[in-house]
């Protein structure tokens, strides 16, 4: 059991990432912060309706945006320390005019070296690509 509690803080040190589910009414509007040092990674996102009572609306119309919710929030908040979406029919379009909808997306929250790290590993692989093609 001592030896494995340093794997564990090893471990857990590395990977500081947390998942988190938000949820905001059509209209209303989503804020994502990470906080100092983070950076936002969607996950998902859905901008329409999945169950019946979310943002006190009765509903019973189901309708899904996926794809293109989680476009929208790429663009918004991929990499970015914060960022502020307006849950609107003029931002995600309007998968279901019926329906009251709302916006729900899962993002981590990830150390912004990490994204760094990774980014710089990935030119410095590149790099040695261009260069192996060339000598060929």
């Amino acid at each position: 059991m001592q030896l494995l509690l340093p794997l564990l803080l090893a471990i857990l040190h590395f990977d500081n990432s947390y998942g988190v589910e938000q949820t905001v009414c059509e209209g209303d509007h989503m804020t994502i912060d990470c906080g100092s040092g983070n950076v936002i990674d969607v996950v998902k996102a859905n901008f329409g309706r999945t169950d019946e009572d979310t943002c006190g609306i009765d509903a019973v119309y189901y309708c899904t945006h996926e794809e293109e919710s989680l476009k929208v929030m790429k663009d918004q908040c991929q990499n970015k320390q914060t960022c502020t979406v307006a849950a609107t029919v003029d931002v995600f379009g309007d998968p279901c005019p019926e329906s009251v909808k709302y916006l729900w997306v899962e993002f981590n929250c990830r150390s912004s070296g990490t994204i760094a790290d990774h980014a710089k590993e990935q030119k410095i692989c590149q790099s040695e690509r261009k260069y192996y093609d060339q000598a060929k």
